[in-house]
């Protein structure tokens, strides 16, 4: 009888759980997440925009929204905070800019993950401080001699109508 007991009590614990992580999310605690990552990541960017104009780097089009990042069902969807701008400024290559922006932001505790350069040519460098992924990108633009400091925060699972009402364009005031 002991064995049966033993599986029984871990088939109901495991049902219990199941249905306690299942369903739609928290509407209330997703909107304070959402609010939560929104501004963390705008002062991560403000911050980081501080940090690179002491070496004579300036950002401009400062701004963020929110994207989707995945999708749990029919009923629940999962979305982030991104904002950034492009950076100009500042002496040498393109190449010597971006990674003298990440050592700048090292210095204000921002750690490197990853950094070089694209199968294209394009320097780049990848940070994260606080939870916050922040990526510096030679710009697309055709012609142009600035880069992009882009920053997102953590998937947020929310619900489908939330998601549908959430602003795209937010502007990022440093």
């Amino acid at each position: 009888m002991r064995p049966v007991r033993s599986t029984a009590c871990v088939l109901l614990v495991t049902l219990v759980l199941a249905a306690g992580c299942s369903g739609e999310p928290d509407a209330k605690g997703s909107e304070r997440a959402l609010e939560d990552s929104r501004s963390a990541v705008a002062q991560e960017v403000r911050d980081a925009v501080k940090a690179l104009a002491y070496v004579g780097l300036e950002a401009s089009s400062l701004s963020g929204g929110f994207t989707t990042c995945g999708s749990k069902g029919p009923s629940a969807a999962s979305v982030k905070y991104a904002a950034g701008g492009r950076v100009e400024g500042g002496d040498g290559t393109l190449e010597e800019r971006i990674a003298g922006a990440a050592r700048v932001l090292t210095a204000s505790g921002w750690t490197i993950r990853r950094q070089g350069e694209t199968a294209s040519g394009g320097a780049y460098s990848r940070l994260t401080r606080s939870g916050i992924e922040l990526s510096l990108d030679r710009d697309r633009l055709a012609g142009s001699d600035a880069f992009v400091l882009g920053a997102s925060g953590d998937c947020i699972e929310v619900t489908d109508e939330q998601a549908d009402n959430l602003p795209d364009d937010d502007r990022i005031v440093p």
